[in-house]
């Protein structure tokens, strides 16, 4: 019953991410939303690490290059992407695309890690592939996908790959025994840091919007997606193994969708429905390859 619900919270916490987003919308800039939120998340988990035994150093500088990568990849560079997307597309348009990674993960793996890509992956690609050009058909017909619309689509599917990349890291230090809390602190520390670095050189100044819904939006990205619903995820990944895990990925345009057909005025129209469908039902056969890597956003 507990690995039920804590399957279920992860989903809906992570499923959510892109409609939480919307709501930071505002005089903050998405890359300072993002600084915001892994600082307070690196800090957290910084004091998980001694309520939990665990050390933070004693890392090679190896692994330190492959945290930087993990980092940039999974956390900082594609968060601000993803962000900014938000701000130019529905999040039912973002997540379904984002879902892509499911099926760029493995390939990556194959790629740089020489792992046979079963052909389940392929398959799944290629349904995946045809609900995202499903989802998007109108504006690619009627030519209406330029300007912020084509910028949304461009960042969300750059943010995906990129966040593959940072799987390919991510799964290399974890088959090289490392602790997931930890690597998950370096992990958002080396993200807010190159960020923080980019918003130095930009000359942006700290802005912070006093409203309740970003207040509250920040909170649910920081306690329930970044940090409750991750270490959940790492209890279930030792109760129920990391391949019914992965499988969570599949549920999340369905979560996504869901709100923004709910709260974000998105038609439900078959395009959007049929598009979801497609990209879940190409996620789940990916799945079955057996290739996936962590699912955690």
């Amino acid at each position: 019953m507990r690995d039920a619900f804590y399957y279920a919270f992860c989903v809906l916490a992570w499923g959510s991410t892109y409609f939480a987003v919307t709501f930071l919308k505002g005089p903050v800039p998405p890359s300072l939303s993002v600084i915001y939120r892994l600082l307070i998340v690196a800090v957290l988990f910084a004091l998980l690490h001694p309520l939990l035994r665990r050390r933070l150093t004693g890392l090679s500088g190896r692994t330190h290059l492959w945290l930087v990568l993990f980092g940039m990849g999974n956390f900082g560079l594609s968060y601000a992407m993803m962000y900014a997307a938000v701000t130019m597309i529905p999040s039912a348009h973002a997540i379904t695309l984002f879902a892509i990674k499911v099926v760029v993960t493995p390939l990556l793996l194959g790629l740089f890690l020489r792992e046979r890509i079963p052909q389940a992956i392929w398959i799944g690609g290629a349904i995946g592939i045809g609900g995202v050009v499903l989802m998007f058909w109108p504006q690619l017909a009627g030519g209406d996908l330029r300007g912020d619309a084509w910028m949304g689509f461009l960042l969300t599917l750059g943010g995906a790959v990129i966040t593959s990349f940072g799987d390919v890291a991510s799964t290399r230090l974890i088959r090289a025994g490392g602790d997931p809390l930890t690597l998950t602190f370096w992990g958002t520390t080396y993200g807010v840091l190159f960020l923080i670095a980019v918003a130095l050189v930009q000359g942006q100044q700290p802005v912070w919007d006093p409203s309740l819904h970003f207040a509250l939006a920040m909170a649910w990205l920081v306690l329930a997606c970044s940090t409750v619903a991750w270490l959940m995820y790492m209890h279930l990944v030792k109760t129920i193994g990391p391949a019914r895990c992965s499988n969570m990925v599949t549920l999340f345009p369905v979560v996504g969708v869901a709100l923004s057909l709910a709260f974000e005025g998105v038609a439900p129209t078959v395009n959007v429905l049929g598009g979801a469908a497609l990209v879940t039902a190409g996620a789940f056969l990916a799945n079955r390859g057996k290739m996936a890597a962590p699912a955690a956003d």
